[in-house]
Parts: structure tokens; sequence; C-alpha cells
């Protein structure tokens, strides 16, 4: 049985009519047999400036979710080969562990530790100063309104249980965004 050669189709992301390669579908067919398989540009996340995954990564920070590595940021088909971002998903926090995250702005910066890291990046993700803090401002109100969201039905906690969680929660990194906004 012959192998074809595999065939290669770029994905894109949608950002407005224009799209971003980031990665190549690998299609193979051997005989009945088809196999596909996702591959990223090594040089896409060179680009991420134009996604906003910054609410991702700062949410991530907020709540201590140490298991924040990158195949926790997926795509999601839109039509005619466009991609777009997934909202966030697998996010859990973590009270009973340190802030490790195991997402790496660069190489230079290492893990994600704080938010003045992640303000100090925003033109990573074509935000500006303002608009980098305007996200962090809304991230922050969600995550201060923890415990009412936990009591509520879709979470379901019981109030006994709160304290078990608040140090994923309530933290020096969430007293130093409240800083930063001036709340």
């Amino acid at each position: 049985m012959a192998v074809v050669a595999p065939t290669r189709r770029p994905v894109r992301l949608c950002l407005g009519k224009a799209g971003l390669a980031v990665g190549s579908l690998v299609h193979v067919r051997q005989g009945r047999r088809e196999h596909s398989a996702f591959a990223y540009d090594e040089n896409w996340l060179a680009d991420a400036a134009r996604f906003n995954v910054s609410a991702d990564l700062q949410l991530n920070l907020l709540i201590t979710n140490v298991d924040d590595h990158l195949q926790n940021h997926g795509f999601l088909h839109v039509e005619r080969g466009q991609w777009r971002l997934a909202p966030v998903f697998d996010i859990n926090p973590f009270p009973d562990q340190d802030r490790e995250s195991k997402t790496w702005l660069t190489e230079q910066d290492g893990p994600i530790t704080d938010v003045q890291m992640l303000l100090a990046r925003a033109s990573y993700f074509a935000l500006d100063g303002a608009q980098a803090l305007a996200v962090l401002g809304e991230v922050h109100a969600v995550v201060s309104n923890w415990r009412q969201t936990a009591l509520g039905p879709e979470v379901g906690l019981r109030a006994v249980e709160l304290d078990d969680f608040a140090p994923a929660f309530e933290h020096e990194q969430m007293d130093a965004a409240a800083a930063l906004l001036g709340r």
C-alpha cells in the first residue's frame, strides 16, 4: 500500500475579517486509514499580541490555578477555515498550593508570578496600559465576588466550605490588583 504524501491546510484564527495562521492541519491517508494531527507553527506565539488572552492569564493567577499550561488554551472553528480563541476551560482553584504558574510569558520573564508582570507585558496582547488595567478590573471584580458565586446554584458550595477555598482567592496578588485599581 502506497503512502500518500501528507496534505497541510493552514488553520486561521478569526481576527475581525483578517485571519492569522497559527498552524497546520496535517492529513495523511494510507489505504483505508486516515490520520489527522494539528501542528502549531513555530512563530505563531510571537504574534500573540493579536489575541486577548490577557484576561485568561490574569484569572489563572488570581484564582491560584496552578495547572495553567498552554494546552488549556484552545480554539473554536467559526466557519470557512476561521478559528477564534475558545472561552476559558479547565480552570480550577488550588487553595492548598503556592501560586506557581506553568505559563511563561517569555524566556526572560519565566513563569507568571504577579499582576505587575502581566501589566508590564500588556503590549504582548495588543493592549495599552489603560486597556490592561480595564481587563484587570473586570477580572478582579469577578474574582472578588467568588464567595457569592460559590454559594450560588451553579457551583453549590455550602457556607462551611468557603474558608477551605479562601486561600485560592484571597491573597497578596488580589491585594496588589486592588491597589493598582485604586480599590
